[in-house]
């Protein structure tokens, strides 16, 4: 790889015209401008630089904060001086830039409008204005890019001086705008633009950047807590590389270095063993052109190395765009397998902050809702752009790393709260929950304490199966299910679970899914309601847009969610039920038909799914060996997608879980539920007794398939009106079993099929708002 000249050349040339003498004004670009200041008017709290919130990671945009009431509000950027810089020559061919982001959205009805003043501006005649209006597809929380030409702007009572151009203003009148916005960028014309951008800070990844890595043997991204260069800091870690090209790389918003190339450096600090590989540090744009710098000819002895790296010493290939540089990495085209630390990464000369914030305070809990606590606590005052990690546990938090401690939130803005949803193991039951949360600031600081709630909080939680450690004694992949009637199924419906898409009812698409283990093996079963089933071998749409479940599971006790799929010791993976062949994340698949998995149509729509899986087979090389052991919490979630039109696509999909993301591989175990493995054992449980607690709740048939009579057996929360109904595979209503008041306990009816064809039947119970389907075979 060569730095071609050609770049050279056009660098060199776009540079001198960068530096030619055109007017400019720079008013904000992540801190205020040297010469610039801040005048703001008609807000409940003035704006304020937010450090973390900028478009570049790791810098500060301009807080747009709720206006007193009444009140228009100013927002005033201008010199200090009062002498104005001369814009005429630029007045017809350049324009006002900024950038403007709002998270929460804004109103249809809000309208900014921006200013240029002259130092004319005491009676605010001498002005120029435009407006933006209607602008409220900036819902997104992303960034917009405006570019407002000088010459549509309108004279307000008398012209301005363009000789004389000292502030712009961004104003809202007739009341002001409520919603929370952030500007950043602010410049008229074409000025030098010095770039600090922040990577790493010493601390933790900048706000705004993303991480990845690759070529290692669990290609987790890794802190090494305290390792840092300066005491206390952290580092990020570089270990065991396996592959001939190895990297850990930081990704964000595009950012335009184009003046600071031939200005600036890379700063970055690297501690290595003696005798590693030369690694290389490279950018890159969107379409993967990139400019690299090998770290060579180093004396590495364990010991730190502080670099600071020209820009312009990058050797470039590809036409790179240094406008949209979006990617920064380390890393080494031969194989490091050795630990290394690397720290400090930023260019520019950015502000870094290691004070730890405040310990969050007055934590308090909502527990007026079933199934739900809700957790909020006192924001901290003296922190703009912080962040709040809430953690919950059964027992007194004392130690945020002890046993039965886990994360509920990660990474809360000040106005957000926590949503807990709370369950119970195989009925609703009353259970109580510590909490305690804790801060960290923008610049990736944590408090070095945590506020709690001093006592718990009970609640009622939601009925959730157990991974059973009785799995089938006789486990036989045919498609009858009666030796999964002693397990408690997963239930997914649409009543009661997430879904996207259209899914009309429990008929349309449910399922139940059994789960067991005991040493050796993973077996699942899933009894699915279908009402088409439109998978054929010949169908050429993807996988996810047919016929389709993903069962995602992680090997490990549970603590606090990974923002991805990890391996080694913490190993997570999806496994894939088509009706074809299971999938496995190792490679292995499992054919229908095969000893360990079937997938069976029923002869309608439905179908049933048995599958016996080696936890050898699951696993990959370098994961850690699983043990399930009785009380295990680990991270479990499931999938499903439903398929109404042969080879036609779908967008219907129902997921076991409460997090509304709804894309359980793409956003990875970080929005996945749970599942205990046998019965937990805790106080709630100790003092009521499982078997006391009431539910409402239809049980599996037995014995089914059947010939020609079954017993089902239901709970009832309440005593109240009730209806037992079968129907047939139709939808037609064949008997009412029960039709009457009854009262709260445990129930059973014998239901009798003589003079019936053989076929699948349908039982539904309804109380009150709450109703379940289940499904039996009679076979003659």
């Amino acid at each position: 790889m060569q730095k071609t000249a050609s770049f050279l050349c056009l660098l060199m040339l776009f540079t001198s015209l960068s530096f030619a003498q055109a007017p400019s004004m720079l008013f904000y670009n992540g801190e205020v401008a040297d010469g610039m200041y801040i005048w703001p008017a008609g807000f409940q709290e003035d704006p304020v630089p937010v450090l973390g919130s900028g478009y570049t990671p790791g810098n500060s945009a301009l807080r747009w904060v709720t206006y007193n009431e009444g009140s228009d509000q100013y927002l005033f950027i201008g010199l200090e001086s009062n002498e104005g810089i001369d814009l005429n020559s630029i007045w017809n061919t350049d324009s006002v830039y900024f950038k403007l982001k709002a998270p929460n959205g804004l109103a249809a009805s809000d309208t900014l409008y921006i200013w240029l003043y002259d130092s004319r501006n005491v009676d605010w005649d001498y002005a120029l204005y435009t407006k933006l209006e209607n602008f409220h597809e900036i819902e997104d929380g992303s960034w917009h890019h405006f570019r407002i030409a000088l010459a549509d702007f309108n004279v307000n009572v008398n012209d301005i001086n363009k000789s004389d151009i000292v502030a712009v203003s961004f104003e809202a009148t007739g009341g002001g705008i409520a919603s929370e916005m952030y500007i950043d960028h602010v410049w008229i014309g074409d000025p030098f633009v010095r770039h600090n951008l922040t990577i790493w800070n010493g601390k933790a990844v900048a706000k705004g950047v993303g991480t990845e890595s690759w070529g290692f043997q669990d290609n987790n991204f890794k802190t090494a807590e305290g390792e840092g260069y300066a005491p206390g800091t952290n580092a990020v870690i570089w270990e065991n590389g396996q592959d001939d090209w190895a990297g850990i790389g930081f990704y964000f918003d595009n950012q335009d270095m184009t003046d600071t190339w031939l200005e600036d450096s890379i700063k970055i600090k690297i501690n290595a063993p003696a005798g590693i590989n030369d690694p290389n540090l490279v950018f890159y744009d969107p379409d993967w052109n990139y400019a690299y710098y090998t770290l060579s000819g180093i004396s590495w002895d364990g010991t730190w190395k502080v670099f600071s790296v020209p820009l312009y010493d990058f050797s470039v290939e590809g036409n790179l765009d240094l406008t949209k540089i979006y990617y920064f990495s380390v890393e080494s085209y031969s194989v490091i397998a050795e630990r290394f630390l690397i720290t400090d990464i930023w260019v520019g000369n950015p502000m870094i902050d290691f004070l730890p914030p405040p310990t969050p305070e007055n934590v308090v809990v909502d527990v007026s809702t079933p199934f739900v606590n809700l957790i909020a606590w006192d924001n901290i005052v003296s922190e703009s752009g912080e962040t709040y990690d809430v953690y919950a546990s059964m027992n007194p938090i004392t130690d945020l790393n002890a046993a039965g401690v886990y994360k509920v939130a990660t990474d809360l803005n000040e106005e957000e709260i926590a949503v807990h949803n709370i369950y119970f193991p195989l009925a609703n039951g009353i259970i109580s929950y510590y909490y305690a949360v804790t801060c960290k600031d923008a610049a990736g600081n944590k408090s070095e304490s945590f506020g709690t709630t001093g006592n718990a909080f009970a609640n009622t939680g939601k009925k959730r199966a157990i991974i059973s450690m009785e799995p089938p004694a006789s486990f036989n992949a045919d498609g009858n299910l009666n030796e999964w009637n002693h397990i408690v199924p997963f239930s997914l419906h649409p009543d009661s679970n997430l879904y996207t898409g259209v899914i009309e009812n429990e008929l349309d698409y449910s399922a139940e899914c059994y789960v067991a283990m005991d040493k050796e093996f993973l077996y699942v079963a899933f009894d699915v309601f279908d009402d088409v089933f439109s998978w054929m071998e010949n169908n050429t749409q993807p996988w996810w847009e047919d016929e389709s479940i993903e069962f995602f599971i992680g090997l490990y006790e549970f603590t606090s969610h990974h923002p991805y799929f990890y391996r080694g010791a913490e190993p997570d993976y999806r496994l894939l039920f088509l009706p074809d062949k299971l999938e496995l994340w190792s490679g292995d698949s499992l054919l229908s038909g095969s000893e360990n998995y079937l997938f069976e149509p029923l002869g309608n729509a439905d179908y049933v799914i048995e599958a016996r899986i080696p936890f050898s087979m699951i696993q990959v090389n370098g994961d850690s060996s699983f043990t399930p052991e009785k009380g295990m919490t680990i991270p479990f979630e499931i999938f499903a997608a439903d398929a109404d039109v042969v080879d036609g696509g779908n967008e219907s999909r129902l997921q076991l879980g409460d997090n509304s993301a709804l894309n359980p591989w793409g956003d990875g175990p970080e929005v996945w539920t749970f599942a205990w493995i046998g019965m937990p054992v805790f106080t709630a449980l100790e003092k009521q007794g499982i078997t006391e607690v009431l539910t409402y709740d239809l049980r599996d048939n037995y014995p089914n398939p059947f010939n020609p009579s079954t017993t089902i057996e239901y709970a009832l929360a309440q005593s109240g009106n009730i209806e037992l109904v079968i129907y047939n595979s139709l939808g037609q209503t064949i008997n009412t079993l029960v039709d009457a008041y009854q009262s709260a306990g445990r129930h059973k009816i014998n239901f009798d099929a003589s003079g019936l064809a053989s076929g699948i039947y349908y039982y539904k119970i309804i109380s009150g708002n709450f109703s379940q389907v289940k499904k039996m075979l009679f076979i003659k």
